[in-house]
């Protein structure tokens, strides 16, 4: 049975969140910068639907940003980031790649059960 407490992700995640992402955005915010996700509608949008680009897709539209893996995701992120000036976001790539890393090695020690129990305290 695998555990479906996270001993390892939890606290990275909960880490990278509390020390870098929140103090991010205030620093944003104090600065009188845009936030990165809208907190709400834009009063001065009719609409938010924007006709498709792209009619047909192709296999390529369809790739995985890095190649597959999470660390090539990551790298691209952090890549997407550099530029376009957010510093302070690529800064987080090695703490991401942690992240990461644990996540494969709870996913390795596990053996995809889950106690059925568990669902009954909901």
């Amino acid at each position: 049975m695998s555990q479906t407490d996270s001993d390892r992700v939890v606290p990275l995640a909960g880490d990278l969140f509390d020390r870098h992402v929140v103090p991010l955005a205030s620093d944003r915010a104090a600065a009188g910068g845009q936030a990165y996700f809208p907190l709400a509608r834009d009063p001065d949008a009719a609409t938010y639907f924007v006709p498709a680009d792209l009619a047909v897709m192709q296999p390529s539209d369809f790739e995985f940003p890095g190649g597959g893996s999470a660390d090539g995701l990551i790298d691209a992120l952090v890549a997407r980031w550099r530029e376009q000036g957010e510093t302070a976001l690529a800064a987080m790539g090695p703490l991401l790649h942690d992240l990461a890393d644990a996540a494969r090695a709870e996913a390795e020690e596990g053996d995809g059960s889950v106690d059925i129990l568990c669902y009954t305290m909901f």
